[in-house]
């Protein structure tokens, strides 16, 4: 009862405290960032691992197993699972809900680390890490089309489409699928090399002893100290059928001579497919807390430029757009919000039969959206389905309280 006899005594003090409330409540409003599902990171990580061309009982033995040993002794972890397949290996770590993602993924990288003297040779790289998070997919995709070969538009998007996308804000990551990267094909003629005394093994390791970029120590020139590396990596196909990989009579023997080299695309293991046309594509994932329709309109505004500075050569297709994802479902959202609160306020206009307690309360529901929105602003969160179906529920609770 004091805070309503304060009220009573002090119309001027509630008037001012309301009006600033209505002020700072609309500018929060018209502030908070909109996506289409809250930022929720599960406490887990994927770590990938592709070894070729191994049966699963293999990466289960060679990578699976010691990798798991390995992250086993991080503390904070609360279940470790794999799944060992052909070629590939993954291992999903399970931490406390309270766990900070980004400081672990440091100390998985190291656990990691730590453990690549125990794995094999052949595994593609070190092993990668994905977070499981709700914002996972792209909220912006689209494709680009040219009459441009596939390898040199998928340079060119990876080059100069995507840093510039990169560079909007919220941005987390731009990605590209397009052609697949090209590797050197080289077809051995195992008759004229067993004629030569070669063998497949020995133009093995010619090509990997010769391709090879090492420090080769340190000079002092003008009193500064000069680092020098010995760059003997093969830049072109030519270089590679100059190699030299044997001598008989009185001649050297070149790889050109017992082989075939060309360049080629990498067998493809997933495809970009538009109306049955291979395309590229570019996708564009946002940071966490950032605002998902701000960021498709500045990713819009940069493929419009590209559309306009290369006329008649580059264009561009939206495959995915999550604003019109966003705007249906939060216009679904709020309309089912207003229409419950007028039905709320109509309802208790017709059993109270009082126009003043109706009002009252009428009131009270957009003031509270109001105080809302302010908490929401400060904590940082988004306009989504979770928050605008609880604010729905709220509009009720207040009726019946």
């Amino acid at each position: 009862m004091k805070l309503a006899d304060f009220s009573i005594k002090h119309p001027a003090i509630i008037t001012i405290i309301l009006l600033a409330l209505v002020f700072f409540g609309v500018l929060s409003f018209r502030s908070i960032s909109q996506s289409l599902f809250p930022d929720i990171g599960l406490p887990s990580i994927i770590v990938f691992t592709a070894y070729p061309g191994v049966s699963p009982k293999d990466i289960e033995r060679e990578v699976t197993d010691p990798l798991e040993k390995e992250l086993s002794t991080m503390p904070g972890v609360q279940r470790i699972t794999s799944s060992s397949r052909n070629s590939v290996s993954f291992i999903t770590v399970e931490m406390d809900w309270d766990t900070n993602l980004d400081m672990k993924i440091g100390e998985l990288r190291e656990k990691i680390n730590g453990a690549m003297g125990n794995l094999p040779e052949g595994i593609q790289g070190v092993p990668m890490l994905f977070k499981m998070e709700a914002n996972a997919m792209p909220i912006y995709s689209v494709s680009v089309l040219s009459d441009i070969e596939r390898q040199t538009l998928t340079r060119f998007a990876e080059d100069e489409i995507a840093p510039v996308l990169s560079r909007i804000g919220g941005v987390a990551e731009v990605n590209v699928h397009g052609a697949p990267p090209q590797i050197v094909d080289i077809k051995v003629h195992l008759n004229q090399i067993e004629s030569k005394g070669i063998s497949v093994l020995d133009i093995f390791q010619l090509l990997k002893s010769n391709n090879v970029s090492l420090p080769a120590g340190s000079v002092v020139f003008q009193n500064q100290s000069l680092n020098i590396r010995t760059a003997a990596e093969f830049s072109s196909i030519s270089e590679i059928e100059q190699m030299v990989i044997g001598y008989r009579d009185t001649s050297f023997i070149r790889l050109k001579d017992v082989a075939e080299v060309s360049l080629r695309e990498k067998r493809a293991e997933t495809e970009t497919i538009s109306n049955g046309e291979d395309v590229i594509i570019v996708d564009v994932y946002k940071q966490p807390k950032s605002d998902t329709n701000t960021i498709i309109i500045e990713a819009k505004k940069v493929i419009d430029t590209f559309s306009r500075d290369y006329p008649g050569i580059l264009s561009f297709k939206i495959v995915a757009d999550q604003t019109a994802d966003i705007k249906l479902a939060i216009n679904s959202v709020k309309n089912a919000a207003i229409t419950g609160g007028i039905l709320a306020v109509a309802v208790l206009l017709l059993f109270l039969l009082s126009f003043r307690t109706t009002i009252i309360i009428a009131i009270s529901i957009p003031l509270s959206l109001l105080l809302a929105f302010i908490g929401m602003r400060l904590k940082g969160q988004s306009f989504n389905l979770m928050t605008l179906g609880g604010l729905t529920v709220a509009i009720g609770m207040i009726v019946d309280n």
